[in-house]
């Protein structure tokens, strides 16, 4: 049966925002979480996904490579830092793709843009102003928050290239499947670059990072690849924001995590930016799932 493609986004953030939790449950250190994670998912997705195997062309690498960028980085940003502030600083990633949306899609903007746009502006203010306090769970804040910043602009960048990417898909194969098949083992072999040699993965870490790369990343992007090919980027990013306000929720439960104050309020006027425009769309009659 197939999934209707705003739910396949609505299952896909769901799934996203496990990683976290699961993230900061594991033993081993951010570079290794990051490869053996990219490392399942990428030989998942394979499997999964007919279409992947075949050889991308030119473009679809470096759609890949952006993609690599995104997931590491999140990692990345998600084992230095509190899961709230490295999430709220990725769901700034709207108002990248509101603006590379005109600039590169052709899709329209309108005066009431600006609203949410200087609310996901005072956001990052917040987020950047927030004390730096170290934890078991967040061990170097200000390393975690330039992560964050880097996965916003690999991200926006990826959902816009993905939205095109699925817009040119035809029966000899599907450009995004192999963009986040090949990114997945992309990120991969860049970070056991780094890593190498890797620690003994103890059973309970195996379990965890197999759920991270089959679930949390290959049945993830695998509905997320499915969702973009209908509806428009800014409004497929959007949906995805369900992602940072789960997060929290699931790292405060599992491993009592706190985020200082100003990245709840940087966090929610993020949100309540994204929330406006959507709200101001659906109003207007442009939410339908054709919109360019």
């Amino acid at each position: 049966m197939s999934v209707h493609p705003r739910l396949a986004l609505v299952l896909a953030a769901t799934l996203f925002s496990t990683g976290a939790v699961a993230l900061k449950s594991l033993s081993l250190d951010a570079l290794a979480r990051a490869c053996v994670r990219s490392g399942i998912a990428a030989c998942f997705l394979f499997l999964l996904l007919p279409n992947a195997r075949r050889l991308p062309r030119l473009r679809t690498w470096w759609i890949a490579c952006g993609f690599a960028i995104s997931t590491t980085s999140t990692v990345m940003a998600v084992s230095h830092a509190t899961a709230a502030a490295a999430l709220f600083m990725q769901a700034m990633s709207p108002g990248l793709v509101l603006l590379g949306g005109v600039l590169f899609l052709g899709e329209g903007i309108r005066r009431s843009d600006a609203v949410p746009l200087l609310l996901i502006a005072a956001g990052f203010t917040c987020l950047w102003s927030a004390p730096s306090t170290v934890s078991p769970t967040a061990p170097d804040p200000e390393l975690g928050l330039a992560f964050g910043a880097v996965s916003c602009v690999a991200w926006a960048c990826t959902v816009l290239s993905l939205r095109r990417a699925a817009s040119l898909a035809t029966g000899g194969g599907d450009p995004s499947q192999q963009a986040i098949a090949y990114g997945n083992a992309i990120a991969c072999l860049a970070t056991m670059a780094f890593a190498w040699p890797l620690p003994a993965i103890e059973p309970s870490d195996f379990v965890v990072l197999s759920y991270l790369g089959v679930v949390q990343i290959g049945t993830a992007y695998a509905l997320l690849v499915r969702g973009l090919r209908k509806v428009p980027a800014f409004q497929a990013s959007l949906l995805l924001l369900l992602e940072p306000i789960l997060t929290p929720v699931w790292t405060y439960i599992v491993h009592g995590e706190e985020p200082h104050g100003l990245v709840l309020v940087g966090g929610m006027l993020v949100l309540a930016g994204s929330a406006f425009h959507s709200l101001h769309s659906w109003s207007r009659g442009t939410g339908s799932v054709t919109d360019r």
